[in-house]
């Protein structure tokens, strides 16, 4: 009998979660959709971004992942938070490492000049790390 109630439980309990995710879809694409309706879709055109050497030898390649440990300011992880938000109104569901690759990407296409202005906009996270 305990055994019946458990199964006839865990069914029902399955149901349920089957129904909750199926609602949590629909709600998702109803706000990705009204998202997207709102904004004007780039042309092929637009989308296409030049990639630098470094990047296709790394997708050629299939270059490994390395693990970092680094130390960011707690207004720095403020601005990736803002980041993933913006990008997920467009669709895109980025970790906060793929920001970090993309931003690093986007630094090594800038002039020297750019560089340093970014650089000098940046503050180290502690004096401890002020060193190198």
């Amino acid at each position: 009998m305990a055994k019946a109630n458990m199964k006839s439980a865990l069914r029902s309990s399955l149901q349920r979660e089957s129904i909750d995710f199926e609602e949590k879809c629909r709600k998702a694409d109803s706000i990705l959709n009204m998202s997207s309706d709102k904004k004007k879709t780039p042309s092929t055109e637009e989308t296409k971004k030049p990639t630098t050497q470094t990047q296709d030898k790394a997708l050629q390649e299939h270059d490994p992942i390395v693990r970092l440990s680094i130390s960011v300011l707690d207004s720095d992880t403020e601005l990736i938070l803002q980041l993933r938000r913006r990008l997920f109104q467009m669709g895109i569901d980025a970790t906060r490492s793929r920001i970090i690759r993309a931003s690093i990407a986007h630094l090594v296409e800038a002039s020297d000049t750019q560089l340093r202005a970014v650089l000098e906009q940046t503050h180290p996270p502690s004096p401890k790390r002020q060193q190198a």
